[in-house]
């Protein structure tokens, strides 16, 4: 069996925080980290179009601290701006000393 954490679970967006400057998105924690605390969070992003862009990791600045459940997005792409008008669409995985877990559903936000 894997100790790896589970899945982070309720990801969503918080719309009434959400802007064409930032996406705010939260999250609970996996139902069970198997054992081996949680440690830190990652999260992906793409835009959300048609060309079939790859998911990328957001540098954080630092690692999401394990006790974090709530992010906000300024940039896309760690140099770019969000773009105004433009949905993104966005995961999140948990990690603790075992390795990453399973990546969280998959939500779709627009910066407004």
């Amino acid at each position: 069996m894997s100790k790896k954490p589970s899945r982070p679970l309720s990801v969503t967006a918080d719309t009434a925080l959400t802007t064409s400057e930032k996406l705010v998105i939260k999250w609970n924690k996996p139902e069970t980290d198997r054992g081996a605390s949680i440690n830190e969070y990652k999260i992906w992003i793409t835009e959300d179009v048609d060309d079939g862009k790859d998911f990328i990791e957001l540098d954080t600045d630092s690692s999401l601290n394990a006790l974090l459940d709530t992010y906000t997005i300024t940039k896309y792409s760690n140099s770019e701006p969000l773009k105004a008008d433009s949905a993104y669409r966005i995961y999140i995985v948990a990690g603790n000393s075992n390795g990453w877990g399973d990546d969280s559903d998959e939500i779709r936000v627009e910066a407004k």
